[in-house]
């Protein structure tokens, strides 16, 4: 039942996002929403109880998770084309306008707004 309402809430946020935006700003929400769990884990341990179950330690690693984000995250703001990167060619924005998906054509699409 808690995995409904925390799940359900969360999809519905997400399809109202790639509705607004577009499927890139959702996986940079969803890459936002991991960053956010492991700093709230950080916090715990060293601000709250280091005893905690639901903190965690910065161990020798952690600088290689820290890294290893962000070449995901600026990896999907290139591919998205949220960051350009200079030097890089772009193709112009009329060409590959965004056209219909076959659910939308087909009116398929969620009733969510």
């Amino acid at each position: 039942l808690l995995f409904f309402f925390s799940c359900g809430p969360f999809n519905a946020t997400g399809i109202a996002v790639t509705a607004s935006l577009s499927g890139v700003h959702r996986m940079m929400l969803d890459a936002s929403r991991t960053v956010l769990i492991w700093v709230f884990g950080l916090a715990v341990h060293y601000c709250m109880d280091p005893n905690s179950p639901f903190g965690e330690v910065w161990t020798p690693y952690s600088h290689l998770q820290l890294v290893g984000f962000a070449i995901l995250v600026s990896g999907q703001a290139v591919y998205g084309e949220v960051l350009r990167v200079p030097g890089f060619k772009y193709p112009p924005p009329a060409l590959y306008a965004p056209s219909a998906s076959p659910a939308a054509a087909l009116r398929l699409a969620s009733p969510l707004p």
